[in-house]
């Protein structure tokens, strides 16, 4: 019993063993050649960005509130706070 190829699967072993070589440099020219063929890059404006989203603000994002109800929104809980929200309403 061994496991030694006979006369006939020597060949096809030594054809398969080319196929594979020709499949794996078949693989790696493709690969190269899409690889350095690059796209221009295409980076945002961050300047023209930040100025259209600034003049899209209307203000309803950040209301005026007077001193009363600023305290009374942001402020940290205790009596001041309390005082603020009796006269803010």
């Amino acid at each position: 019993l061994s496991n030694a190829p006979e006369g006939n699967d020597v060949g096809k072993i030594m054809e398969r063993r080319s196929l594979l070589k020709n499949i794996a440099a078949a693989a790696a020219f493709s690969i190269a050649t899409t690889t350095s063929v690059s796209q221009p890059a295409r980076a945002l404006d961050f300047d023209a960005f930040e100025s259209s989203e600034i003049t899209k603000d209307d203000g309803k994002s950040n209301p005026s509130l007077n001193d009363d109800e600023a305290l009374c929104k942001y402020g940290a809980p205790g009596r001041a706070m309390g005082e603020a929200c009796e006269r803010a309403k």
